[in-house]
């Protein structure tokens, strides 16, 4: 009995340094995961202030690494983050802000659960109010020169 209780002992340290995973072997995952679907809808007006902001991906995201990938404008402090699936559900604690345009931008950093970035940013902006607010651009042009338009220069 005094001899195979250290046996014993090494059978069970070795059982709690065990680790269930995958057996190696398979095809590496190099494809990027893609944002198919976002909710609200781009532009979307009149969003109800307590709805969540939802996306679904081509493939599970890193949980870890999505709330760095995510940014708000207005910056609002986010309640816990729901994933199911490739689904991932945020919301604010306190709501979308009334009559608020909401600007939100997933970096191309946000990894897939196999570290693959997305590589391509993505946005979205959507408003509680009744309609975006109009917009303009401002600014001004200059041509290197009159001869690249096709004109002789002035008269």
């Amino acid at each position: 009995m005094a001899r195979r209780l250290p046996v014993l002992f090494l059978v069970f340290l070795a059982a709690a340094c065990a680790e269930v995973a995958r057996p190696p072997g398979g095809p590496i995952d190099d494809v990027p995961p893609a944002l198919a679907t976002e909710s609200p809808g781009s532009l979307a007006p009149r969003v109800d202030p307590e709805a969540p902001l939802e996306f679904s991906f081509s493939e599970r995201i890193d949980r870890r690494r999505f709330g760095r990938s995510l940014l708000i404008v207005p910056d609002r402090p986010l309640g816990d983050v729901s994933f199911e699936g490739t689904t991932v559900r945020v919301k604010p604690i306190d709501g979308w802000p009334a009559d608020t345009t909401v600007v939100w931008v997933l970096l191309p950093s946000l990894p897939d659960k196999h570290g693959v970035a997305m590589g391509t940013e993505r946005s979205g902006a959507f408003t509680t109010g009744a309609s975006l607010p109009p917009g303009r651009i401002v600014g001004q042009a200059y041509l290197d020169s009159l001869a690249e338009v096709g004109s002789e220069g002035p008269d």
